[in-house]
């Protein structure tokens, strides 16, 4: 059996706890229609944002259109703004990852959320969902320099709950989550909601429900290796 407080279970947000991507994907286009740019397909939401900071994903794309006349700050502003009047109508919850943080927290474990998401979109999500009780961290975009696939902010957030990388299981849904995990370290469960199971090959293990012994498995494997 492993030891509750040895170890710490570190959730990504979008696409994990929350169905958040519609919302996100709608406000990033009203914003960029608002700066004279054409609305993005799916396709170039998916390749630039999907997984990522909004801040990288408007630098690359805005370098590949050669239109870094436009200013990033501006661009956030408006992506933020329209994505809080989306918010309450347009995201829901997925009761599986949300179940699953709340019980690693109640067995013991250290938890947290480590996301791309500005930190005011987190701020929204743990007060609907009444988070705060069992979280021990919050790494969120503005807390670090770079975003995923980068180890950054999962090193970030193993930091702040005081525990080795090697105990932390990452719950995600990206490549570039995934990445970010495998680059510091750490064992990762990825949840598959409507992707192609192919792009989550990288991660230790893939499921179609989250739940706390799912992560437990994993604790288990590596205590085992």
């Amino acid at each position: 059996m492993v030891k509750p407080n040895d170890w710490a279970v570190l959730f990504d947000m979008d696409g994990v706890l929350i169905d958040s991507e519609p919302a996100h994907e709608a406000a990033i286009n009203e914003a960029i229609v608002q700066f004279g740019l054409e609305p993005f397909t799916k396709a170039i939401f998916e390749r630039y944002f999907y997984g990522r900071t909004d801040y990288s994903g408007f630098v690359d794309y805005l370098t590949a259109i050669d239109r870094l006349d436009l200013t990033i700050a501006d661009l956030m502003a408006a992506t933020a703004t329209a994505y809080e009047r989306r918010f309450a109508s347009d995201v829901r919850g997925y009761p599986d990852a949300l179940d699953a943080l709340r019980a690693a927290a109640t067995r013991g474990y250290r938890v947290a959320i480590v996301s791309g998401a500005r930190n005011r979109e987190i701020e929204l999500v743990v007060a609907r969902f009444e988070l705060a009780p069992y979280l021990t961290a919050i790494v969120g975009g503005d807390d670090v320099p770079t975003g995923k696939p980068d180890p950054a902010p999962y090193l970030a957030g193993a930091n702040r709950l005081d525990t080795p990388a090697e105990h932390c299981i990452v719950i995600e849904d990206s490549p570039a989550g995934i990445a970010s995990a495998r680059a510091a370290n750490m064992r990762c469960l990825a949840a598959q909601r409507s992707r192609d199971p192919a792009q989550l090959a990288d991660a230790t293990r893939i499921v179609e429900t989250v739940t706390i012994e799912a992560i437990e498995e994993l604790m288990e494997q590596v205590k085992n290796t």
